[in-house]
């Protein structure tokens, strides 16, 4: 009976250091997973702290982005608006011109038309003078007098299409009156 004994408790104590081997194996085995899963845990939070601060400065740039967009949409706007100033004055310019030219045939014309009138009026006081050798032409006051009235009278023309065409030029002409009849006014000789 006590070999019985000592033979049970032999085999009793192998079996426990089996189940003890076995025992360490698996704690070395959960040891070394724990230590695995812990690595990927940290490689995981690394991860996700970049994602993050690529995330925030993604939206940062974004933002700034917009932010020029923004910037550009308005400054396109006011170029636009510019170009269409532009336009307007550039049609007024050449209104103007077109009125100026106008005015130069009239007075082209008016100075045409007086000359001959002047040359059938004076016709027998030139045959007199060519006798003399000499033929009489139309004075220089009356030349004068007839292009200052005929380019104030296109000028106001002009004015007045202006106001029509652009209701701020109204303001501008009648603030400065004295300057534009002065630059209009004949030029008397001495």
């Amino acid at each position: 009976m006590a070999e019985e004994w000592v033979r049970d408790k032999s085999n009793q104590a192998r079996v426990e250091a089996h189940s003890r081997a076995e025992i360490e194996k698996i704690l070395r085995a959960l040891k070394e997973e724990h230590a695995e899963l812990t690595n990927k845990l940290t490689v995981s939070e690394r991860e996700h702290l970049s994602a993050v601060a690529g995330l925030k400065s993604t939206e940062t740039q974004a933002e700034d982005q917009r932010k020029k967009l923004y910037m550009t949409e308005l400054k396109l706007a006011t170029q636009k608006q510019q170009v269409l100033d532009l336009k307007v004055e550039l049609k007024k310019a050449r209104k103007a011109a077109h009125l100026a030219k106008e005015a130069l045939e009239a007075e082209k014309q008016a100075l045409m038309g007086s000359s001959q009138a002047g040359d059938h009026g004076q016709g027998v006081e030139g045959v007199k003078d060519k006798s003399k050798g000499e033929e009489k032409k139309p004075s220089t006051g009356a030349k004068d007098t007839t292009k200052a009235e005929e380019g104030e009278a296109k000028t106001k023309e002009a004015e007045l299409q202006d106001k029509e065409v652009d209701p701020e030029a109204k303001d501008s002409a009648t603030s400065q009156p004295s300057q534009k009849e002065n630059s209009l006014a004949p030029k008397t000789k001495a």
